[in-house]
């Protein structure tokens, strides 16, 4: 897939080349207006269109027209359809006078970002008036939360297979518990900078699914399921004076000829959800999400188990891979409790014993991956600086010097020299929590020498967190090397770009 600049009298446009899912021929290729999706027209898409170099600075630069023309953008950075909708439900029903609203994954999210938004109006006061915030309480941030009762039953194929594999079976969609923090107006600025830092994000398939169960009937009331774009799309037209709708999908009273249309095109897109995502397997039933989990984190440890493998490890038995081999090859559905049938395999190096599930820590998203490992390391040696070797993606840094009172250290280079710096002038004066790297760095490609860095940790104590999303774990064997290994699932899972995990 290749994105070239085109120019016309009328329009800018991408050109969209060699991709068949798309029914392109590889030839012609598809054009790609600023401001869609890519793909065009994919609900929850996590890219969007800016085909220009002149697109990409009016983007950073906030222009408010170019930023109109957006229907989607990366959920990290921009709230989508879903999303906004959910958090201005919870903001009507839960938000005091001059209050807003922000939905967050769990529990403990929500308190990460209390104390965020706190920390960074404490600090902006006393930036203001060059002394502490006046005495007294701190900002009032509030914590809500709101468990959702379980989703209609559904039908799907036959448990632990793909939907529409056999014969059908109901399954119910578990609780969901709802965790909102309600902060003062001012602060949603700083709220919004802990959900793009952090990646504790709630996705729009998340806040779909919420939406479904909050409306009249399980149905939601004037919102259109399966958007994924921006404040301009129908969905923010639409009026929540719309008709409500019956459990059936009957529509009951007068409804304008507008509201049919969007009606009718919310069970388009509904039916278009179940029948192709689920019934051809390209998303399971939501009842399935456990097992949908489990085998995720089976497949990537089996991934990883293969690297270790290859890394000198050759009695390395793949648990992770070959249970899901077998579920695979004979349709079981996997309780999650049979660890212990599991056969005893040797450690593989460092101690480390064998890779399987219990390893994997699935996240919202990469960046969470990397905030989650950073919060490990701030619990198991607190009152210590990390270092950022090498040049790194931003949010990266900005994690180690905004959740860290104390800062970080910056080696950019990330090369010889740098090691030089951090072995004889960082390490010899401080100890340190944790090297975060990436392998390779983007944008700038390059690749920190691991055994060096691991020589260094195992005689300082200090922990290796490599970022290795740019190759992936299919391609970098980093894992013996390092403590902790974050990827973003969102580069290579699904292959339309419509989902969100790390």
């Amino acid at each position: 897939m290749s994105l070239t600049e085109t120019a016309t009298t009328t329009t800018t446009t991408a050109r969209l080349t060699s991709l068949p899912s798309m029914g392109g021929s590889g030839r012609g290729g598809v054009d790609i207006e600023l401001g869609e999706t890519i793909p065009p027209a994919t609900p929850h898409a996590v890219s969007v269109s800016l085909p220009t170099w002149r697109d990409n600075v009016l983007y950073e630069e906030a222009d408010a027209e170019l930023h109109a023309t957006l229907k989607s953008g990366y959920p990290r950075f921009v709230f989508l359809d879903a999303v906004q909708q959910l958090m201005r439900l919870c903001e009507a029903r839960f938000a005091e006078p001059g209050e807003a609203c922000m939905v967050l994954p769990t529990r403990r999210a929500a308190e990460e970002c209390r104390a965020f938004v706190r920390q960074r109006l404490a600090a902006a006061a006393t930036a203001v008036v060059g002394k502490p915030a006046a005495t007294g309480r701190p900002v009032r941030v509030r914590l809500i939360e709101l468990t959702l009762p379980a989703g209609p039953a559904t039908h799907s194929g036959k448990a632990g297979t793909n939907p529409g594999a056999g014969s059908e079976t109901a399954t119910t969609a578990p609780p969901i518990t709802l965790h909102v923090a309600a902060f003062p107006r001012e602060a949603a600025g700083a709220a919004k900078q802990f959900w793009q830092h952090s990646g504790a994000i709630v996705s729009s398939r998340f806040a779909e699914h919420c939406l479904e169960l909050l409306k009249p009937g399980g149905r939601t009331v004037g919102y259109t399921p399966g958007g994924g774009g921006g404040s301009q799309g129908p969905a923010a037209r639409s009026s929540a004076a719309t008709a409500a709708t019956s459990g059936r999908g009957g529509v009951r009273g007068k409804v304008p000829a507008t509201a049919a249309a969007e009606t009718a095109e919310a069970g388009a897109r509904r039916e278009l959800a179940t029948y192709v995502e689920e019934r051809f397997g390209r998303n399971w039933d939501i009842g399935q999400a456990a097992y949908a989990k489990l085998t995720l984190r089976r497949r990537i440890a089996g991934v990883l188990g293969e690297a270790l493998r290859g890394a000198g490890d050759d009695e390395y038995d793949d648990v992770g891979g070959q249970a899901a081999a077998e579920m695979a090859a004979d349709g079981r559905q996997h309780a999650g409790e049979d660890s212990a049938a599991t056969p005893a395999v040797p450690a593989v190096p460092r101690g480390v014993g064998a890779l399987d599930e219990r390893h994997i820590l699935l996240t919202p998203c990469g960046m969470n991956a990397i905030y989650t490992a950073f919060r490990m390391v701030q619990r198991l040696r607190p009152g210590m600086k990390s270092v950022q070797f090498g040049f790194p993606y931003v949010d990266t840094l900005k994690i180690q010097e905004k959740f860290n009172p104390l800062g970080c250290h910056f080696l950019g280079h990330g090369n010889a020299s740098d090691l030089d710096t951090l072995e004889h002038s960082i390490l010899s004066s401080e100890p340190i929590s944790a090297v975060f790297c990436e392998f390779p760095s983007n944008p700038l490609l390059r690749s920190p020498d691991l055994h060096r860095l691991r020589a260094l940790a195992d005689v300082h104590g200090f922990a290796v967190v490599v970022d290795e999303t740019i190759g992936n774990f299919v391609n970098s064997a980093v894992l013996p090397w390092a403590d902790v290994v974050v990827s973003s699932l969102t580069k290579i899972f699904s292959g339309e770009s419509n989902v969100m995990g790390g």
